[in-house]
């Protein structure tokens, strides 16, 4: 989900609980103490939110795993297709239309990764680039497992520099494979 609708909808719903909430005061109803008549105990209220910000703050750490594992996913993917590129064409004098295919795909689950990351455009490796066709492939399917082991050993919640950099390696070895079908 685009990050500016999802600010949008989480203002959206902040508004609406706390209007809610105004309700309530206004109308006298403690909600933090238990009703006599409900039953409950309190420590049913132990897994419920205290407060709104609780809810906002659950809902974001929610968010952040969803985003993580979404992308450790996307890492994975762009493994499976790297590899299965450095198999398929190790023989091979150039990429076909497939061949080509697949490398937009590990383009933009890469471009994904790199933008959570929170990468740009104007990130630039400056590595060297292989020669030929069989080089940039073991390079491009390389560069994709340590892309994807740096985002496995590294925390959700840390901005890693490394996996921004792996990234931009994938990307312009990509660029260069895309560019060059035939070498």
């Amino acid at each position: 989900m685009n990050p500016a609708i999802r600010i949008v909808s989480l203002t959206f719903v902040a508004i609406v609980f706390a209007s809610f909430g105004l309700v309530g005061k206004a109308q006298g109803v403690n909600r933090n103490m238990p009703s006599a008549s409900s039953g409950q105990d309190d420590k049913d209220d132990d897994d419920m939110p205290r407060s709104f910000e609780d809810m906002l703050a659950r809902r974001r750490i929610e968010l952040a795993k969803k985003e993580y594992e979404e992308n450790l996913s996307r890492a994975r993917e762009a493994v499976e297709i790297s590899t299965t590129l450095k198999d398929t064409f190790q023989d091979k004098s150039g990429l076909d239309q497939a061949g080509v295919k697949k490398l937009e795909r590990i383009e933009k689950l890469t471009k994904k990764i790199r933008e959570q990351a929170g990468g740009s455009e104007s990130d630039d490796t400056g590595s060297s680039l292989p020669h030929d066709l069989r080089a940039a492939l073991a390079k491009l399917n390389d560069s994709a497992i340590s892309l994807r082991d740096t985002m496995e050993k590294t925390p959700r919640h840390v901005v890693s520099f490394t996996v921004i950099e792996r990234a931009n390696e994938v990307l312009d070895l990509v660029k260069l494979l895309k560019n060059n079908p035939r070498f």
